[in-house]
């Protein structure tokens, strides 16, 4: 399970741009439940111009981005990892988003199957999934 921080955030305020990957990452190294994420600190993930952005993500699961993130959220933020990684898809509805993040999802990035056999040359769009369907 990896938990993506933007390190830009807030990007379009140059006084205060990396703030936000800076606070989370102390708030996150002081929470004993943090051990077991992996945390890797990122410059974008599109989430501009709503900041305080991080993502959800791990192998073959869906990618799921939060934005208007702060420090008060570090404990959800870190159950919702922990729910997240022990989910069959990632998909939210497939794990327990808390309730103070369940606004906040910004976007869900279904990944493709891996590519096998003839069919490897063709190129399959993602499906994005629309905010209805969370």
């Amino acid at each position: 399970m990896t938990l993506l921080v933007c390190t830009t955030c807030p990007r379009y305020d140059p006084q205060r741009s990396g703030e936000f990957g800076n606070a989370l990452a102390t708030a996150l190294a002081d929470n004993p439940t943090s051990d077991k994420i992996d945390i890797r600190h990122v410059q974008c993930l599109g989430g501009c111009p709503r900041d305080g952005v991080i993502a959800l993500d791990g192998p073959g699961k869906a990618r799921v981005r939060l934005s208007r993130i702060t420090t008060d959220d570090t404990d959800a933020i870190l159950h919702a990892a922990h729910a997240h990684e022990a989910s069959f898809t990632g998909v939210p509805g497939d794990w327990e988003i808390p309730e103070t993040l369940a606004s906040r999802i910004s976007s869900v990035t279904i990944k493709r199957a891996p590519r096998t056999g003839f069919d490897s040359h063709i190129r399959q769009p993602s499906r994005p999934m629309s905010p209805r369907s969370w």
